[in-house]
């Protein structure tokens, strides 16, 4: 088994070595030794450390507490981890689950990149202050489909930046399908980007278009909302039937064997646990995945606020309602990086 110092490990992750000599000594490093005065720890151990309870973050300037889930840095890559959110159908909180988990993300301590290639615009409206209208057509993917290199982000707050999107980005989807040798190259922009961020979240639009596909093809592990509704159950069934086919495709236009494209997870969202129905359209997607999530309830105070104010849900004045919410939100993220943690040491045996 190999060892590295606690310098090596806080060089990789990008912790404080005082830190992480804190874990170490309270046990929350598994495998970690005193040799000599100095700590050493497996190799891969430090995607397994726990992040300490009750810690409140700054996030788009305001305090929140911080979602207790496990902190997986996961540098063994040298290159962040891409989670594409997508979902054939609209209406299903696809957008809304991308911007609420890279706040809470970033709010964990990850270095959140958030990337925003569906035409409508949403997550950008729902996280920059500035209108979708007055950014430019290079800022966004665009740039990294033409000249093979991602644009320089919009700092929204330390650990959290944004590559926006533009309703001009349609245009990007019609070339796409007339240039599809292009497909692979947001894949490539982002691995150029090396260790400056832990997470990049990639938000797709409603479709099976040439964006959510180039989406597939940058992604590590895709997240599938699903709306708790016979309906919505079905689409979530369809995608998950086709997965290996998504995988098949990835490796193709990477022409890399090894390529892989994981669920990080499945996320029933509108459930109403009032309804028998959606109880039954739980368990169906339980049934259907292991990595099904806790659901998100509908909750349209707290989201039609988050809509009104473009603000995410945990950075809302936290009344009643949106506690709730936010706590929903919480154990929804902790589930995803559960089961990113759970397969990328899988995949480090």
């Amino acid at each position: 088994m190999n060892e590295i110092t606690l310098s090596e490990m806080a060089r990789r992750s990008g912790l404080d070595e005082r830190t992480l000599q804190e874990h170490a000594a309270a046990g929350r490093i598994p495998g970690a030794r005193l040799e000599g005065g100095r700590w050493r720890v497996p190799e891969r151990s430090f995607v397994l450390m726990p992040e300490p309870p009750g810690k409140t973050a700054e996030v788009l300037g305001k305090r929140i507490d911080a979602p207790r889930v496990p902190l997986a840095r996961f540098g063994t890559r040298g290159r962040p981890l891409v989670l594409a959110t997508f979902n054939f159908a609209g209406g299903v909180g696809k957008t809304s689950l991308s911007r609420d988990l890279a706040v809470l993300l970033a709010a964990a301590g990850y270095r959140v990149l958030v990337v925003d290639a569906d035409p409508q615009a949403n997550l950008t409206t729902y996280l920059n202050p500035a209108t979708p209208e007055v950014i430019g057509l290079e800022q966004t993917v665009n740039r990294a489909y033409r000249e093979k290199v991602l644009p320089e982000p919009l700092v929204l707050d330390e650990r959290l930046h944004l590559v926006p999107a533009t309703i001009v980005l349609s245009l990007l989807e019609q070339e796409l399908a007339q240039n599809q040798i292009w497909l692979p190259r947001l894949h490539d922009a982002l691995r150029a980007t090396g260790p400056r961020y832990d997470v990049v979240v990639l938000d797709s639009p409603p479709s099976a278009g040439q964006l959510t596909m180039g989406n597939l093809i940058a992604a590590d592990y895709a997240l599938v909302p699903a709306e708790t509704s016979p309906k919505g159950v079905t689409a979530a069934e369809t995608i998950i039937g086709r997965f290996d086919a998504y995988a098949i495709t990835k490796r193709e236009w990477l022409r890399d064997d090894g390529a892989r494209l994981g669920l990080a997870a499945v996320v029933p969202t509108h459930y109403d646990a009032r309804t028998t129905g959606a109880q039954t359209q739980l368990e169906r997607l339980r049934a259907m995945s292991s990595r099904t999530t806790p659901p998100l309830a509908q909750r349209p105070g707290p989201y039609g606020k988050a809509l009104e104010q473009r603000t995410p849900v945990p950075l809302l004045r936290q009344d009643r309602t949106v506690r709730a919410a936010t706590e929903e939100l919480h154990r929804v993220t902790a589930a995803v990086v559960k089961n990113l943690i759970e397969q990328e040491t899988e995949g480090l045996r």
